[in-house]
């Protein structure tokens, strides 16, 4: 009903024009805008990704760190890490040679570093059977994966401790 005029008018419904949905510009405009919303989520999770494989190395060569020092108090003789920083891998071994533990931080395994770098006399920090170092002081080891370092000090009482170089 009118309410100016009072009469009785029949409502009816739009008419479609067969043009529903989106227009191609649009859509164009959509994918544009998710398109970069992914590419900058990649590089931030790339990123993420990388820092989170160097703290498992550090947290790893931490571990084996103490590891070496135990060893070298509960067998009473000398224990030594030794890097092979070309392979960025390295093992524990005791006073006579033996190998008591080993960790591959190369291409192929669960934490690939492009940088291990122990910088100590021979590549190597020893434990005496007191488990104190034998160089005394400090020894610094950096890890790194592109671009990323992190380094590790190990103090001549075996403490460790995990920074991340500027």
């Amino acid at each position: 009903m009118c309410e100016t005029c009072g009469e009785m008018r029949e409502l009816k419904a739009p008419r479609s024009t067969g043009q529903e949905g989106f227009t191609l510009v649009e859509l164009l405009i959509v994918i544009a805008m998710f398109s970069i919303l992914v590419a900058v989520g990649f590089r931030g999770f790339k990123q993420f990704n990388e820092s989170t494989i160097v703290d498992q190395a550090a947290r790893a060569l931490t571990s084996d760190v103490t590891l070496a020092r135990s060893f070298a108090i509960r067998r009473g003789e000398n224990v030594a890490l030794v890097a092979d920083e070309g392979g960025r891998s390295y093992v524990i071994r005791d006073g006579s040679g033996t190998i008591l533990a080993s960790t591959d931080m190369s291409s192929t395994s669960d934490t690939p570093l492009t940088l291990l770098d122990v910088k100590a006399t021979g590549d190597s920090i020893t434990f005496n059977s007191r488990g104190m170092l034998t160089s005394g002081g400090t020894v610094e080891i950096d890890l790194g994966r592109t671009g990323l370092t992190k380094k590790v000090d190990v103090s001549a009482l075996g403490r460790t401790r995990v920074a991340l170089v500027p």
